[in-house]
């Protein structure tokens, strides 16, 4: 039994290490689409900058895109050097709290969060929905209720 056992270990781990190289090259594969969407953002965001720069004060939403380009290069060397998934995840994520950030910069500047309605989701969550849409929610429909014609 004990021969078994071994046998069986000599197979598992080199099934857990193909295993894990799977998991790696997943990740490299998602990294390369996530650093072309980051790209096309920050060119989008870098337009709308310059828009708005006409007409607003965008000193905050310039140090928020430049930040945000920082944590980007940072995430395309760590893919270049020896790429370990859970270092890609955790910078991933920096990445993506600092482009939440330079997209609420340029919706203030916008006015957009003015505009927009929030609806409470189930499990606690948020959404701004924009107006327009306030009939959807069940504030929405509460207000609308109490607008209609008796």
């Amino acid at each position: 039994i004990e021969a078994g056992f071994s046998a069986l270990e000599d197979v598992r781990e080199p099934l857990e290490d193909a295993d894990q190289k799977v998991n790696v090259m997943d990740a490299a594969v998602n990294a390369s689409r996530v650093i072309k969407d980051l790209d096309k953002s920050i060119k989008s965001f870098e337009k709308q900058v310059v828009r708005l720069s006409k007409k607003s004060d965008v000193t905050q939403v310039k140090a928020s895109l430049e930040d945000l380009k920082e944590k980007v290069s940072g995430l395309k060397q760590l893919i270049i050097g020896d790429f370990d998934p859970e270092s890609f995840y955790s910078t991933t994520e920096e990445v993506f709290q600092a482009q939440q950030e330079v997209q609420n910069g340029l919706q203030e500047l916008q006015g957009v969060s003015g505009g927009m309605v929030g609806v409470q989701m189930q499990g606690g969550s948020s959404f701004q929905a924009p107006q327009g849409f306030e009939m959807f929610s069940s504030q929405g429909n509460s207000q609308k209720s109490q607008q209609a014609p008796q």
